[in-house]
């Protein structure tokens, strides 16, 4: 029943400090927090990082050169069932180390996951950001360490009887879902080449560790990257991956999982070297270029990139790409406050321009420049006509940075029917329009 009070929250790091005495019988420990947010400060984001949580036993008993907790009891065996005792006697320390539960929570409550029950020291987790949707897989890379071999028979690049791979996810907002992770999904498919449809050798599953936050370091930073290795082994089915006439190609096709969901998915192509990040592409081989960049074949239309979170009507989010005609979302009417669950209607996928809209608090999303949201200030707004400081409404409204040119590349359209409106990231947009 501890408790400590911050008050005014600034712009600098604090450390904060709560105690307290877990009673006879304590089972676990909670810690929660509250906040009043004022008008000044909507759009802004509270980060808690660094938490610790220590364990230790106070003896307050004595007698007969023996400590012991109020507390301490033994069943028929001599076993402690709670408390601790100290004596010269037998075994010199007994401690029911049970009867204090230090990290076990909901798998719900990623901000506590890497908090581990230490005797003495406790633990420490970075934590930035959030778990409140699936992890954003272009953050992630890929790389060939080392492998057996890189060159095919007649120069080619890309198959192997064996590698060893690094993959690597550097943040780079708030936003990018990357606390709280769970593993990733590796399949590895060969082929002849890109225009040849895959083959699938076989999948696993690679343990990832929460993103970095160190005080000080831009989320871009190369620190505050974390990264993890896991290997391609194919045995006796070598003659599958190469042999004497045709070079047979290595894909690896990805996703990962968090507190909150799993990602889309993403392709990654041969490698040209070690070392070198991999090729990434929302298709595979035998499917649509691989290639990003270029203007020949964009097509107009309102649309966001394929892994900007959507929100759904039971308040989870789901990847732009990953939604289907029926599913529901929750969002407002196109010109009222109001809202409520609304049908999606239509989803394609479409290559087009895009552009990055950057808020003041640091979430980024790819849409097209044409893409409108709803501002405070002026109704139904473009992308590319957005100004610095506007606010953009939605559930979790947020004021304009700036809007920077990117590649194009591959974008989401999604009708919603009556509302004429989806949120994303917070941010309240307008869906496809009749004339798109």
């Amino acid at each position: 029943t501890s408790a400590a009070t911050l008050g005014p929250v600034g712009a600098t790091y604090r450390r904060v400090t709560v105690s307290g005495t877990c009673p006879a019988g304590c089972t676990g420990v909670q810690l929660y927090w509250e906040t009043e947010v004022l008008a000044a400060d909507v759009g802004k984001r509270l980060y808690f990082d660094a938490a610790s949580l220590r364990k230790m036993v106070t003896f307050d008993l004595l007698a007969a050169n023996t400590l012991k907790t109020s507390n301490y009891a033994e069943d028929g065996n001599g076993m402690p069932t709670a408390g601790a005792k100290l004596d010269n006697v037998g075994t010199t320390l007994k401690v029911a180390s049970n009867n204090v539960q230090v990290g076990r929570y909901y798998l719900s409550d990623g901000f506590f996951r890497s908090v581990q029950a230490l005797a003495d020291t406790g633990s420490r987790i970075y934590y930035r950001g959030n778990n409140e949707g699936p992890p954003n897989i272009d953050r992630l890379s890929l790389q060939v360490v080392e492998g057996y071999a890189l060159a095919g028979a007649s120069g080619g690049a890309g198959w192997f009887s064996w590698a060893h791979y690094r993959a690597t996810i550097q943040p780079q907002s708030a936003s990018d879902n990357l606390d709280a992770l769970r593993f990733m999904e590796v399949a590895f498919y060969w082929a002849y080449g890109d225009l040849v449809t895959p083959n699938l050798l076989y999948s696993t599953t690679v343990s990832l560790a929460d993103r970095k936050y160190q005080n000080g370091l831009a989320d871009g930073d190369a620190g505050n990257a974390t990264s993890v290795g896991f290997s391609f082994m194919y045995g006796d089915k070598l003659n599958r991956i190469r042999d004497s006439l045709v070079n047979k190609y290595l894909y690896l096709k990805v996703r990962m999982h968090n507190a909150a969901g799993f990602s889309a998915e993403r392709w990654f192509y041969p490698p040209s070297g070690y070392n070198t990040d991999m090729l990434r592409s929302a298709t595979g081989p035998g499917a649509t270029p691989a290639s990003g960049g270029g203007g020949g074949g964009l097509e107009h239309g309102t649309c966001v990139a394929p892994w900007e979170p959507v929100l759904l009507a039971d308040g989870t989010e789901l990847p732009a790409e990953l939604l289907s005609p029926g599913m529901r979302v929750l969002t407002m009417h196109e010109d009222e406050k109001d809202g409520g669950l609304f049908d999606v209607t239509h989803v394609s996928r479409h290559r087009a321009e895009r552009c990055k809209l950057v808020m003041e608090d640091g979430r980024a999303l790819v849409v097209t420049p044409d893409h409108c949201w709803r501002t405070l200030e002026r109704g139904w707004t473009r992308t590319d006509a957005l100004r610095l400081g506007e606010t953009v409404e939605g559930f979790a409204p947020g004021r304009v940075a700036r809007v920077e040119p990117t590649d194009s590349g591959d974008v989401m359209k999604v009708a919603v029917r009556w509302a004429k409106t989806y949120v994303v990231q917070g941010l309240l947009a307008h869906n496809l329009k009749p004339r798109d």
